[in-house]
């Protein structure tokens, strides 16, 4: 198994990918080549996969954010998702390693922020893991851009 940083190269096992799993990853829609791309060239978009036999089973991407109040930038989890047939297997939580590892030690973060459903216990499981923490006072209000 590899964990490694979503480059280009990899376009094409993620179009297989997507390919192969019409249905998605939990998580994760469809994407094309051309945002895919517009997202690797970005320079605060980060995406991590799991690689086995040349194959991606579970990906992972995030963004940094910086503060304006502080010299050190956040990383945001947008969403880490697993193929169904390698769940409940550990490799979600060496992913999630890895990414946080990363984001601390490659882009200098001092804290990775991630927002998932209450009901997913499987993901609360990684993130515990890995020292998370709920804040159960806090709440989560998403606004969106009205369609004209």
């Amino acid at each position: 198994m590899e964990y490694k940083i979503l480059e280009a190269a990899e376009i094409p096992l993620m179009e297989k990918l997507m390919t192969d799993n019409p249905e998605g990853i939990e998580g994760f829609r469809q994407f094309s080549y051309e945002y895919l791309k517009k997202f690797i060239d970005s320079p605060s978009a980060f995406g991590f996969i799991a690689k086995e036999n040349n194959s991606i089973i579970g990906l992972c991407y995030g963004d940094t954010l910086q503060r304006p109040d502080k010299a050190l930038s956040i990383f945001y989890i947008h969403s880490l998702g697993i193929l169904e047939n390698y769940r409940n297997k550990g490799i979600g939580s060496k992913l999630f390693e890895f990414v946080k590892n990363y984001a601390f030690e490659k882009l200098n973060c001092y804290e990775c922020l991630l927002i998932t459903e209450k009901d997913n216990r499987p993901a609360h499981k990684v993130y515990e893991k890995s020292d998370g923490k709920i804040y159960e006072d806090q709440i989560v209000y998403e606004i969106k851009k009205e369609r004209v």
